[in-house]
């Protein structure tokens, strides 16, 4: 049994550095623990990788507006 934080939930789930170790890692062993605090924590994640995903795409369109 591996316990795990939100990270490391995290890291199996978005698509980050780390992403591949976490999978490696639940191969290893599927069967997780976590604190009862990690669903709530998990959101506050999903909140944040949402707000920068959206940042990432609002430079990118200003970068790629045609120029007149």
């Amino acid at each position: 049994m591996i316990v795990a934080d939100t990270n490391i939930i995290s890291y199996l789930f978005l698509p980050t550095v780390y992403s591949e170790k976490a999978s490696r890692l639940y191969l290893q062993d599927a069967e997780w623990s976590a604190p009862s605090l990690w669903r709530s924590e998990f959101r506050n994640v999903l909140a944040l990788y949402l707000r920068q995903q959206i940042e990432l795409l609002r430079g990118y369109w200003r970068f790629r507006k045609p120029r007149h």
